[in-house]
């Protein structure tokens, strides 16, 4: 029972990753309508995978930020260029 458990588990994170990367790129690609013109998808990309990534750390307790730090930090690198 708990290797079924585990392999369901292990599906449904990619998944849940994936779901979550798209929400992102939708997100952001409305956000982002009058900043960007060319560019714009490979922002999207670039920021919806660096905002995931920021979540995956934080809640694999691999910072010891808090969330508002890590939110600072991403607004910070979003508003750089």
């Amino acid at each position: 029972m708990i290797i079924m458990l585990c392999r369901s588990y292990d599906r449904i994170i990619p998944l849940l990753r994936s779901q979550l990367i798209d929400a992102l790129k939708q997100y952001l690609n409305r956000s982002l309508e009058k900043t960007y013109t060319e560019e714009r998808s490979l922002y999207v990309q670039i920021y919806a995978t660096m905002i995931n990534d920021a979540v995956n750390l934080h809640t694999a307790e691999q910072t010891n930020l808090s969330e508002q730090r890590i939110a600072e930090h991403v607004v910070h690198l979003m508003q750089i260029n």
